[in-house]
Formats: structure tokens, sequence, C-alpha cells
């Protein structure tokens, strides 16, 4: 059977749920075109191609909601989908908190989301894989690199959203996404993992620069001396770190759906310091190029920057349509899906941190402290108490004057909530990420050597 457009499907689903006696009906879709490419010390893995289009349909009878989702995009298949999903929720529980599907404005254009450079590497990826093999092999040349990995991926997509409130947006995106994995070794003294991580909508992330900077950091970490450390002290977090380190705390906790079923330790704090004066934070998914944009969210709101956190004073929590109505406000355009095979959640956009008035380059020279590439485990800190600890891999002691000392690898843990209070540097330089604009940022954390 000859599948359907995309656009066509949508359309068909939501058609055949409401005669099926919907009360209302929410129709996700999703066409992904995608290349990975895979390298290792071995040379080219893998250049895989994947096509995928699927559509997700939530449906509620009064408040009885029922959610399914096919990638059969025909039209017999979307028929049986949609008439199954309604039977579904008309048995399904009732759900008083439901409110509806969303209801609000038209959609703002915006720009910076569609690159015809990237699709046409889809089409033709041969230049590619060519620079993944030339950084591979770049970074090779130093016998002290062994490449674990160089891994690629590219795509286009086409998003559309649907429901019977109204709402119909739909937006062609191309994204992509470099990692590198990588260690170093002289044969007796081996250097922590190095992770790098790129990515964009508008262009490729330069593979040699990500894998040399990588290589380097694998080099430095190497030769490691034992210091005897103070058992707590100022630690400076790698932005990508800190981004980590927010986005399992402060980042969950401003979930409105930990507002809602009362699990944040902000609950009741809007409009009062959560953070120190440094911080101010923003949700921005307007940045063009940045992976986390888009010109609607998952139910099809209206997205917007909104500042979080005001100078260390919270503003607002995040919300999707379906936690906004409970906690009696508007939506703020949060609602998030990794796909479509998934009812909307919550989830930030872009972050974006003020940056400081210091230079990092100020700081190494003054020293005195512990710089941090990532801290591994951190996904085990508990965004209720603010509580973290992991593994900073790898870590350098600087001293004054910027000499660094490889630590390898350290402990760091603490009270993120607490100990930005109580201490809190960041500089004026910034890293530009995929998903974030974030400065340098320390705090004195509990350190020990492993």
């Amino acid at each position: 059977m000859t599948s359907l457009e995309l656009g066509e499907a949508v359309e068909l689903a939501a058609r055949v749920a409401a005669n099926a006696g919907a009360t209302g009906v929410e129709v996700y879709g999703v066409k992904y075109r995608r290349i990975t490419v895979s390298v290792t010390w071995k040379g080219l893995e893998s250049l895989l191609r994947n096509d995928e289009a699927g559509i997700g349909i939530r449906v509620h009878v009064g408040k009885r909601v029922a959610f399914t989702y096919t990638n059969r995009l025909t039209t017999t298949s979307i028929i049986n989908v949609a008439e199954n999903i309604v039977k579904i929720a008309k048995t399904s529980p009732v759900d008083p908190n439901f409110p509806g599907f969303y209801d609000g404005d038209s959609i703002p254009h915006l720009e910076g989301l569609y690159s015809p450079f990237i699709r046409q590497r889809i089409e033709d990826p041969d230049d590619l894989v060519e620079n993944i093999l030339d950084a591979a092999k770049t970074v090779m040349d130093d016998k002290r690199i062994k490449l674990t990995m160089i891994y690629a991926g590219i795509g286009e997509a086409e998003h559309i959203i649907l429901n019977s409130e109204g709402v119909y947006a739909n937006a062609p995106t191309t994204y992509s996404r470099v990692v590198v994995d990588l260690v170093a070794t002289d044969g007796t003294d081996t250097s922590p993992s190095i992770y790098e991580y790129g990515g964009s909508r508008l262009q490729i992330p330069d593979v040699k620069k990500l894998a040399l900077n990588a290589a380097e950091k694998a080099v430095n970490s190497m030769k490691r001396v034992k210091v005897d450390l103070p058992d707590k002290m100022m630690v400076i977090l790698r932005p990508q770190a800190f981004v980590e380190l927010f986005d399992y705390t402060y980042g969950a906790a401003l979930s409105g759906r930990n507002y809602v079923n009362r699990s944040s330790p902000f609950k009741d704090k809007l409009g009062e310091s959560i953070a120190p004066e440094c911080l101010t934070v923003y949700d921005d998914p307007l940045i063009p190029g940045k992976m986390g944009s888009l010109p609607f969210d998952g139910e099809g709101a209206t997205i917007r920057r909104k500042k979080v956190i005001d100078n260390g004073v919270l503003r607002t929590f995040l919300f999707n349509h379906y936690y906004a109505s409970i906690a009696g406000v508007e939506t703020t355009g949060n609602a998030s899906r990794s796909s479509y095979t998934g009812t909307p959640g919550i989830a930030w956009t872009n972050i974006v941190i003020e940056p400081g008035d210091v230079g990092l380059g100020e700081l190494m020279e003054e020293g005195g402290f512990i710089l941090v590439n990532r801290i591994q485990g951190v996904f085990n800190a508990k965004y209720s108490t603010g509580d973290y600890g992991g593994v900073g891999s790898p870590a350098w002691l600087v001293k004054k004057g910027g000499e660094t000392v490889s630590l390898g690898v350290v402990s760091v843990s603490g009270n993120i909530y607490r100990d930005l209070m109580e201490n809190c540097i960041k500089t004026k330089d910034v890293y530009d990420g995929p998903s974030c604009r974030v400065p340098w940022i320390g705090f004195n954390a509990k350190v020990a050597p492993i």
C-alpha cells in the first residue's frame, strides 16, 4: 500500500478519531531523513541511512484520555488505529485534571531552523565522511591518542501538530550532531576518557576542531600528580559540566510537574531568592540554529524567551498545558516530545546564563582552584535537596600564574543550592553550545583525589 504524506496522515487521523466519537483529538507527526557516520581507530565503521515517519494520536472522551502511535501511514492503518484509540479512551480511567487540548494563539515564524547545506550533505555525505576520516587521522598521528569513536548524525525533519481546538502548525528543521570519544596513553599512563560534543540546526560542527580539543585535554590530563587537597575548595566547571549539574538540580526542580506534585524545594518560593544574585537564567527557544529552538512546543503552544531566575530570584516555573492548567497558570510553551511515540512532557529548550565580569584568563592567572571538564554520575543528583556527587573527569589544579597540574579524576560533591549561595564565580567568557549559552561557573565544593 502507498504511504500518505505526513500532512495527509495527520489530517486523516484527526478526522477519523473525531468521527469515531472523540471529544477532542491531537495528532503529532514527524518525518525524518537521517544519516549517521561512525568512525573508530580502525576506520569507517558504518554509514547508515534511516528514513522514518510516524504520528502520535491523543484523544479524550470527556475526561477519559488515551494515546497511541503508528509508523504505518497508509489509509487503512490510520483508520484502524484512530478508531481503536477512541474505543480505548471510552473505557480508560477518568483524569479529573485533564483540561482538554491547547487552544491558544497562532504560531510565530522562526528563522534559523533549516539549512539547505545540511540537506545537501544528507543527499551526498561523501564530504562529511572524508572530514571525519581526516579528523580521525589527524588526532591519531599523535601515537599517544587512542580513538574510541567519532560519531556524526545529520538529518532533516518535518514537524506537524494539529488538534480539534483549531491549532495547526508545521516546521521543517535540520540538525547535525558530532561526538568525539578518545583517550591518551603513553604505555604507562592513560588519561580519563574525553568526550566532546557539538551540534547545530544550521551547520555541521568542525569535526577536526572537536577532535583536536579532545586530544589536547586527554594529553594534558596525563602525568597526574598526587596533591594534598583541602576538604573543600573552589571548583570551576566547564560550561557543559555546569549545564549537566544545573539540569538535574535546578532544571528539574523548576519543572511545572514537580511544582504541582509539591516535590520541588522551590514550590513556595516564587518571587523569592533561590540562587545567588550572580545567577540570571533564561529559557530561550528563539535562538537561531540552537538544537532546542522550534517555533512551537510539543502541544502546538507558542514559545517565548523567558527569564526563569532573575539575579537569584525565581520568576517562573516551566509548564506544559496540562500542568499549567492544574497550577492555574498559562503554559510557558515547554511541552516536550522526543518523538511521535510519546505524550508531551516538560523540558527546557536552550539554557542561557548571563555572563560575569571576570575573564577566564584572569582566573587562571590568579589560580587556587580546580578546573573540571565534566562530572560523571551527576544524573544521581537530587533536585529535591540539591545534593550531588560525582567524578570530576578530568580535573586540573590551577596554580597561581596559570600553571595546571593534572589530578586525573577527583570526587566532587556538595549541595548546589547551598554552595552557589555561599560563593559563586562566573566568567565573561561564554560557551556557545548546541543548546546553551553559558559561562564558566565556580563555587566551593567537597573534593578528594581518587
